[in-house]
């Protein structure tokens, strides 16, 4: 009984009370099956379940939204979920969840949130840029996921599912969009059956656009070739196999506007000392998917590989002061999982798994962390894990989840004899991380749950020179969550919650102080831990159904992110220490809110026009740790607009799209001397064709 009141009480907040009373004395008047929210079914748990009946803070997106709003990157899939951020790192992006995510490029350490691609994890910050076409959906959860995720996943992880082959008919589609800069892509899939249980599917993406910054940096040249294959033998088993390659150019995006001038007005002028830095990023991708039903349950194998290749002059805003690295380096990923999970519709939900992640990084730069010649850098993990739900009743659950994890990092580098000597080093980490939780169905529309779990992210080493520590070890961190999936109103409004505390350990950060160039002496970039910190919040996320032609999206997050013990970091090497204990963390908006409405003018009996317009506004809050005048972000807002239309009669389809409407000026990042401001305005339309 006191776990029910424990589960009530941290469930259902105020907010719920009050909405589901409002909702109880309303009446939206008799609702036919298409005007219904739809069901979403997710895999945030590897296995498929309604997204209302996961105890996970969950965001989507589908392929065909994105398609519909000219959607192609990972910033624009996860614009509009709520508490999630897209940060620029070096030539990619990282994503930003809860405040957690991007501040441990893979050249150091590893970053706290897991992206996933079909299935295999993938720690390239460069593949966030470019590759989102012909997708099925985008999956993202929010909060620590130690037991079924592992490794970086401390902030939560994203999954990226493209569409699988079928073997019912011939279909695809072809866009192509025009915008301004000079923007162009082509875009386009073909689905052929090759027989009762086979078929192929293969897609393509082409995108070209110039750069807004003085340099031509905020450029995008991209293309990309997907080919899967896939076998379907019966209902209970399905092979898919798939290949991918990726070529990225351009101009090396920089956070080279100084402050001063970014005050003055002049928004996109970069002060960098090379002005059009060159990048190139060049990618093979290999998964296998098997899956098929044995005995009680399903076994699921699923194997990676991954080769990339960088280039050129890339400069890497992610620290506290900004450094440029001159060289190239290449990147070998490999992963096998194997899972045995019950079947979907068993009383008793399990899974046991057994996980492999092997890195290789060969780096040459000229600046950085790896100072001279370059490294050599490996981390690999071994793993098992299980998770079991177990109904205590009919509507009362309790789940138990464990993973044992050994991780792997090793560093052979090759420097400059002036700057510092060879180094050769390698560590391991052990740990056991778990999973307690309770579900509790009110209703058939009405679920709490509660969650304490424990996840952590690997250590590292520090290179090159004026360093204290070669280690840093890995950050451990315990969260606790409520949360709430409802439905209202005869299944025309959503309403999710949730409520979570988050204590860190070893929380890893970074000290980065003078001029590598005019006092390299005196420079030095140390990753370190900062021993604790703590992170607090309540997200709420509303989807609405105001009519059978309007749908409304609303959420709401507040956070409170901030160290909670003694550590100091330095302004430049010739300033005193400034302790930063009671601190924000950076890149952690107290208030943040998302909002969308889309909105159906039927014209006649000649087609339809969905109008959309979103706005997302965020708080003031730091872009590093250190508080100066400079690394203040002042709160903005961004609107997004765009118009759909899709006749009665035709495959086709005409989209319209505007970014940031208003020109709203705004700083993405911001160091101690620079800073990254956000896109201007963007346009475009673009032609559809279904066949």
């Amino acid at each position: 009984m006191k776990k029910h009141t424990l589960l009530s009480m941290g469930c259902l907040t105020p907010i719920a009370f009050a909405l589901a009373g409002v909702v109880h004395a309303q009446d939206m008047g008799d609702r036919t099956d298409k005007d219904n929210l739809e069901t979403i079914t997710v895999t945030a748990e590897k296995m498929a379940k309604s997204l209302q009946k996961t105890s996970i803070a969950v965001s989507t997106i589908s392929g065909e939204e994105a398609l519909n709003k000219g959607l192609v990157s990972m910033g624009d899939m996860v614009k509009d979920m709520i508490g999630v951020n897209i940060q620029d790192v070096g030539d990619g992006a990282a994503v930003n969840i809860r405040g957690m995510g991007w501040d441990m490029p893979v050249d150091v350490g590893e970053n706290a949130t897991s992206v996933n691609y079909d299935g295999a994890f993938n720690s390239s910050a460069q593949a966030a840029i470019f590759g989102f076409y012909d997708l099925d959906r985008m999956e993202v959860l929010r909060g620590p996921q130690g037991t079924l995720y592992g490794r970086n996943a401390t902030a939560g992880v994203v999954n990226v599912l493209t569409k699988n082959p079928d073997t019912e008919e011939v279909e695809g589609y072809i866009v192509a969009e025009a915008g301004n800069y000079s923007h162009t892509r082509l875009e386009g899939a073909l689905n052929i059956p090759l027989s009762d249980t086979m078929a192929a599917r293969v897609a393509f993406s082409d995108i070209d656009r110039d750069g807004y910054m003085s340099t031509g940096s905020g450029d995008v040249d991209g293309t990309a070739v997907r080919a899967k294959f896939a076998y379907l033998p019966n209902d209970d088993t399905s092979l898919v196999i798939s290949a991918e390659r990726i070529e990225m150019g351009g101009i090396s995006p920089d956070i080279n506007t100084p402050a001063a001038s970014f005050d003055a007005g002049d928004i996109y002028f970069s002060s960098r000392v090379v002005p059009e830095q060159e990048y190139r990023f060049d990618v093979d991708r290999y998964t296998v998917n098997f899956d098929t039903t044995v005995g009680p349950g399903v076994l699921s194998l699923i194997g990676a590989y991954s080769s990339s290749e960088r280039g050129g002059t890339i400069f890497l805003p992610f620290l506290p002061v900004p450094l440029t690295d001159y060289g190239s380096d290449e990147l070998t990923q490999q992963s096998a999982e194997v899972r045995y999970s019950s079947l979907a519709d068993a009383r008793v939900q399990w899974q046991v798994g057994l996980y492999y992640y092997d890195r290789e990084q060969d780096q040459a730069v000229s600046a950085g962390t790896c100072a001279g010649a370059g490294c050599l850098r490996g981390a690999g993990s071994t793993a098992i894990y299980g998770q079991v739900t177990y109904p205590i009743s009919d509507t009362f659950r309790a789940i138990v989840g464990g993973r044992y994890s050994s991780e792997d990092a090793s560093l052979i580098q090759r420097n400059d004899p002036a700057e510092s000597p060879f180094a050769d080093a390698s560590t391991t980490f052990d740990n056991f991380t778990w999973k307690l939780g309770l579900e509790k169905d009110y209703s058939d529309e009405l679920m709490g749950y509660a969650t304490l779990a424990t996840s952590t992210r690997p250590g590292g080493f520090n290179t090159g020179v004026n360093i204290d520590s070669s280690t840093f070890d890995e950050e451990e961190v315990t969260s606790l969550e409520f949360g709430m999936k409802s439905r209202w109103l005869s299944n025309n409004l959503q309403v999710n919650g949730a409520l979570f505390w988050y204590d860190y350990d070893n929380y890893q950060t970074v000290d980065a102080a003078g001029d590598p160039f005019l006092d390299p002496a005196n420079f030095y970039v140390q990753f370190f831990n900062a021993a604790t910190a703590r992170i607090r919040g309540l997200e709420v996320e509303t989807i609405a159904l105001l009519s059978s032609t309007t749908r409304v999206n609303f959420g709401f997050a507040y956070l409170d992110a901030e160290y909670t013990s003694e550590f100091e970091l330095h302004l430049t090497p010739f300033d005193p220490p400034t302790n930063l204990q009671n601190a924000a963390l950076p890149r952690s908006p107290k208030l943040t809110v998302k909002a969308n409405i889309d909105q159906d003018f039927y014209i006649g009996d000649a087609g339809v026009i969905t109008a959309t317009a979103g706005l997302r506004w965020l708080d003031d809050h730091k872009g590093a740790a250190l508080e100066t005048p400079n690394t203040l972000i002042d709160s903005y807002y961004v609107i997004d607009l765009s118009a759909n239309y899709t006749p009665n009669v035709g495959n086709w389809s005409i989209n319209l799209w505007v970014r940031n409407a208003s020109e709203e000026v705004y700083k993405m990042g911001a160091s101690t001397g620079d800073v990254q401001a956000g896109a201007p305005r963007m346009y475009g339309a673009n032609f559809r064709y279904n066949f």
